[in-house]
């Protein structure tokens, strides 16, 4: 059947509080929504985390209680991105290979891992086309950025 899917947007595993708007009865969402995140970290992973909309969403219930009742949104999978691969100041669109849910650790750096594995990327649940654009300032945000050094995931990216 249809689906009503959303994304939620992570840095380095934490919500952010962003959320796109539900599409509501389509296997093709199209959002064309802008998204503005303070990066302090250069070797951070944005993750998006995508859901199919059910009795909670936009109700006001807490999701620890509707995940309880076997009511939450579905998690119908996932991306990372790790920003470290983005030109600076270049805005770069492409489409993105959304990851199956059951291949969804809890750790970035578990994630990360799987990546390297040669029949991880065969394991898709689809794909969605992402316009991204890293802006720095300039050359002493970059440099500050660099000194503050990369998030410890626990191993090398």
């Amino acid at each position: 059947g249809l689906s009503d899917p959303y994304a939620r947007i992570y840095m380095n595993n934490d919500f952010t509080g962003l959320s796109t708007k539900v599409a509501i009865q389509t296997l093709s969402p199209v959002w064309h929504e802008q998204f503005q995140l303070e990066v302090f970290r250069p070797m951070s992973v944005l993750t998006l985390k995508f859901y199919d909309a059910d009795f909670g969403t936009n109700h006001g219930i807490s999701g620890h209680l509707l995940q309880e009742l076997g009511m939450a949104d579905d998690f119908i999978g996932y991306i990372d991105l790790q920003l470290s691969r983005l030109p600076h100041n270049t805005l770069v669109t492409g489409w993105f290979r959304i990851m199956e849910p059951s291949t969804f650790v809890d750790t970035v750096s578990g994630r990360l891992q799987q990546e390297a594995q040669s029949d991880f990327l065969q394991q898709t649940a689809g794909q969605v086309k992402l316009t991204l654009r890293l802006s720095t300032g300039g050359v002493m945000d970059e440099f500050f950025a660099y000194c503050i050094g990369p998030p410890d995931f626990g191993i090398q990216l």
